[in-house]
């Protein structure tokens, strides 16, 4: 390094919830790596960027490793927890960005032409399934790239007319609302006071409803027929005191096709229970009837294989009999040993 420019080093950087590793983990992910440890000259820590750096002796060393270990690494605690980390360029501003919901067939160089307006692309990679999943020769459609980004890339991207996705760790806790840092979209204190705006527009809608004039107007007659006419409704007590009283015939009509409405609403939840219930009866019908079939053929099997082995042990045993007499009749006699 001369100058104080960062040469032949890679870096580690973790998540901001991750806990400082110890000498004793960051040991074991180094014997982990997919890199020979002859070939490393240091490995420090940096508190700035929570990152762990390694230099190596030379800038060949250094670029094997990152051919070698360019996928998505474990870092790995003694308490069995883990977090994901990639190896990346040190000394210059190299972000890992992720490209989703771009089909294979959108070409890299397709992708490319759009991406690096933002920045210089140094590598391009199409991320595989994991290896412990047994499917490393697939992959998943999300396209890596390290590249040194110069200009803040927004969150979708229009490729070929598909709107992809991009993701990298400086857009983690960006707000693409009022463009300020420490907190998402979803959290954004301009969206809560936008949303109360609203709601409270919302409010003062609802009370000048005509539903709301009409339940006024009815209270109102209500009061005044009850100021006025006191002794009818006393010689009334007798007949449906619950029976509702309308203003005009519109009301009446009203009510009544909101009564048909919640009864056809309560009729059709109970055919929807009545149909979930019979689906889950035929469905557990159908499991059972299933198993049983399966039952059968297994033991269908085993009684062929028995009777497989049956037949094979009486052949056997046949062949070993014909083998004894056949033995027995091209014996030569024995002489008798007693003297003449």
């Amino acid at each position: 390094m001369s100058g104080g420019v960062i040469e032949n080093s890679v870096k580690f950087c973790f998540p901001l919830s991750a806990p400082r590793p110890t000498w004793a983990e960051i040991a074991a992910f180094l014997k982990s790596l997919d890199s020979s440890v002859t070939d490393m000259e240091a490995v420090y820590k940096m508190g700035d960027d929570r990152s762990l750096r390694i230099k190596f002796r030379n800038a060949a060393a250094m670029e094997d490793a990152l051919h070698k270990n360019d996928g998505v690494l474990k870092f790995k605690y003694v308490n069995g927890k883990s977090v994901d980390v990639r190896m990346l360029p040190a000394g210059v501003n190299i972000q890992y960005v992720r490209i989703f919901d771009v089909p294979p067939e959108v070409t890299d160089d397709d992708l490319l032409a759009v991406i690096s307006k933002f920045g210089k692309v140094q590598r391009l990679v199409r991320e595989k399934f994991p290896p412990e999943l047994g499917l490393d020769h697939l992959f998943t459609g999300v396209r890596g790239l390290f590249m040194e980004v110069e200009e803040n890339i927004p969150p979708t991207l229009d490729v070929l007319n598909w709107k992809a996705i991009v993701f990298y760790e400086e857009l983690r806790n960006k707000c693409f609302l009022c463009h300020s840092e420490g907190h998402r979209k979803n959290t954004c204190p301009q969206r809560e006071t936008q949303q109360g705006k609203r709601r409270t527009t919302v409010a003062e809608r609802v009370a000048c409803t005509y539903a709301q004039v009409v339940a006024d107007a009815g209270a109102a007659s209500e009061e005044q027929k009850a100021e006025e006419q006191p002794e009818v409704e006393e010689q009334k007590g007798c007949k449906n005191v619950n029976e509702p009283v309308y203003k005009s015939e519109y009301e009446r009509n009203l009510a009544e096709n909101w009564a048909k409405y919640e009864a056809e609403k309560r009729k059709r939840q109970e055919e929807y229970r009545k149909n979930e219930k019979s689906m889950q009866r035929r469905y557990k019908e159908g499991l059972q009837a299933k198993e049983k079939a399966q039952m059968e053929h297994w033991e269908k099997c085993e009684a062929e294989r028995k009777s497989r082995q049956e037949k094979y042990r009486r052949d056997l045993s046949r062949q070993r009999e014909a083998q004894s007499v056949v033995e027995q009749v091209q014996s030569p006699p024995k002489k008798s040993s007693r003297k003449q």
